[in-house]
Parts: C-alpha cells; structure tokens; sequence
C-alpha cells in the first residue's frame, strides 16, 4: 500500500506541474485577478500558517485540504475549458466562484469549515457533475491524509504556494522556502 501512495504522490505532483504550466498566465498572474477567491485562499493560507508547529494530523488539516483540491479542480476545470474547440460560457466559472464568495463572505471568512461547506454547495449548485468532483476531491484528501503527516504538510504547502501567488509571479511564500512540486518530490522521504 505504501508504494501505491508513493506512486500516487508522484502522479499527483505531476498533474500539479501541468496545471502550473498550461495555466501559465494564472500561473504567473495568480489568482489574485479575483479578489474574493484570492482573499479566501489567503484565509487558508493564514489557517495553515497557524497550524503549522503542529506535529499531528487535525481534523483542520482535512478541511484545509478539501478547500485547497476544491478550488484546484476549479482552476483546472476554467483552465480546461478555455482550449480550442471548448464551450466559451464555461470560461467564466472562476469569475462566478469569485461573486458568489463576494457576496457570501460573512458565512465563511472566519471558519474554514464553512468555507468547506461553501464550496462543496457551489459545486453542487453550478456543476452538473458537481456530486461527482464532490467524491472525487474528498477520495484524494483521503488518500493524502493516509500519506506520511510530511507528505500532507507537504502537499498543502505546495497547493498553497502555486494557488496564493500573486501578480508578476511572486509567491505567497518566502522564496527560499522553496516549495514547488519538485521541491516537493525530492524533500518527502516516507509515504
């Protein structure tokens, strides 16, 4: 089974760098050309930096990681549907995610539970496979949490640099913390 998540772990660092590389310019641009979605990952951000002396797996660790992948599949989910050939309407679901966490921010700036909530609702309510990335998001966090609690920290720190970067591709990060996906693969030693 260890070799099956070590394997896992390289496949999704993998994915990661396509995503980083096909979005190039949210990737350089970040995601701060949406106010409300950045300031909710900055939230995130800001929970993990607060957990991050912990030496323990929480039940916060598990919903960090649940609105991390959530907005993830979002990102990939735009990014995807910008291709040639795609339905152009579909361009605009991070611009709808961003409004509708404008207009919802009372109900989940101060509780990452309820920011979780918030986004499993908005799958539901504007993706018509929304149950399905539902299951498919909480299988990988699962999947993560049984990784090594340096392999989790790992991961959530990676997602929270590539998400939280900020125009003219700065990092959220010091630089020198170093946290990409290879950064990643070569500092985790035990799945």
């Amino acid at each position: 089974m260890s070799k099956i998540r070590s394997l896992w772990l390289i496949s999704f660092i993998q994915d990661m760098r396509t995503l980083m590389s096909v979005a190039s310019r949210l990737y350089m641009d970040g995601l701060s050309i949406f106010p409300s979605l950045y300031d909710a990952l900055l939230f995130v951000r800001r929970d993990f930096e607060e957990q991050a002396q912990s030496i323990c797996y929480s039940a916060s660790d598990y919903e960090r990681l649940t609105c991390l992948f959530s907005i993830s599949v979002m990102v990939q989910e735009s990014v995807s549907s910008t291709a040639p050939g795609r339905d152009p309407s579909s361009v605009n679901s991070l611009a709808l995610l961003d409004a509708s966490l404008d207009a919802a921010r009372p109900s989940w700036e101060s509780s990452i539970t309820r920011l979780m909530e918030f986004l499993r609702n908005h799958f539901l309510n504007f993706y018509t496979d929304g149950a399905q990335k539902i299951s498919y998001i909480l299988q990988t966090v699962d999947v993560i949490t049984h990784l090594s609690f340096e392999a989790l920290r790992g991961v959530e720190k990676c997602l929270i640099n590539m998400l939280c970067r900020s125009r003219n591709g700065k990092v959220a990060f010091l630089v020198d913390d170093g946290w990409t996906p290879d950064s990643l693969l070569s500092s985790v030693h035990g799945c």
